[in-house]
């Protein structure tokens, strides 16, 4: 493992502990008040074709895109 550069890749970042049970403890009452007015959660995959996302977010949305190619 000599001369690998551990780091988080650009655009992410670690949440600690403490931050995450805070966020989960507002995202869990926001979820709890969105539900009275009849919201259904969704989950979308984490990873899309590029296809699917290409040219519908403009030049902004195009440098959000991070692109993955098999080898």
């Amino acid at each position: 493992m000599d001369g690998i550069k551990l780091q988080i890749p650009k655009g992410f970042r670690d949440i600690l502990p403490a931050q995450k049970i805070f966020r989960q403890k507002v995202i869990n009452v926001m979820c709890s008040l969105f539900e009275t007015y009849g919201f259904s959660p969704l989950e979308t995959p984490s990873l899309e074709y590029a296809e699917t996302l290409e040219g519908k977010y403009g030049e902004e949305g195009e440098r959000l895109i991070y692109k993955f190619t098999d080898r």
